[in-house]
């Protein structure tokens, strides 16, 4: 069995996420709503991709299965992929 090495987290690592973060979520909140559902679903399914030939072995076809089901369900349920915009009244809402 092969040794996995896991990489220390440093702060400079920690400080890049968390600028391509905000970065992000700025791009991505000039997106009008109506194309931000489909985007939404196409960077969950390229996120989902990118997982193939990972080392996760058989699960990876699994997960990217998975994964493309919940990316093509937010083409039309933004609950899906994260991106609801909060309710005026929740009782109203049909889950």
């Amino acid at each position: 069995m092969e040794t996995h090495i896991v990489p220390e987290v440093g702060m400079p690592q920690v400080i890049g996420a968390v600028i391509i973060a905000f970065t992000y979520i700025g791009i991505f909140s000039l997106v009008k709503k109506e194309n931000r559902t489909r985007m939404g679903a196409i960077i969950v399914a390229g996120g989902g991709a990118a997982y193939l030939s990972s080392g996760l072995g058989e699960w990876e076809f699994a997960f990217c299965t998975l994964v493309s089901v919940v990316a093509y369900k937010g083409l039309t349920r933004n609950y899906m992929i994260g991106i609801e915009e909060p309710a005026r009244n929740r009782s109203t809402i049909g889950i």
